[in-house]
């Protein structure tokens, strides 16, 4: 399953919803994948949800003396 959340919110619901349901959640964001958080151990048992972060495109701060940004 693959959810979309576009708030802080729905974030916050999902991730308590995965808590009572015993539902793993793996979040998706840049697409390149290079840390392989996708590849999930063959012996999980529990439904694997991956969530997709590309809605969550605010940017509230860049600090551009320290190369930080909130995203």
């Amino acid at each position: 399953m693959i959810v979309y959340p576009n708030s802080t919110e729905h974030c916050e619901r999902l991730v308590a919803l995965a808590v009572k349901h015993d539902v793993m959640l793996v979040p998706y964001g840049g697409g390149t994948n290079v840390t392989q958080s996708l590849m999930i151990y063959p012996t999980e048992k529990r439904m694997v949800v991956s969530v997709d972060m590309a809605r969550m495109n605010l940017i509230k701060w860049v600090d551009k003396e320290n190369g930080l940004a909130c995203v």
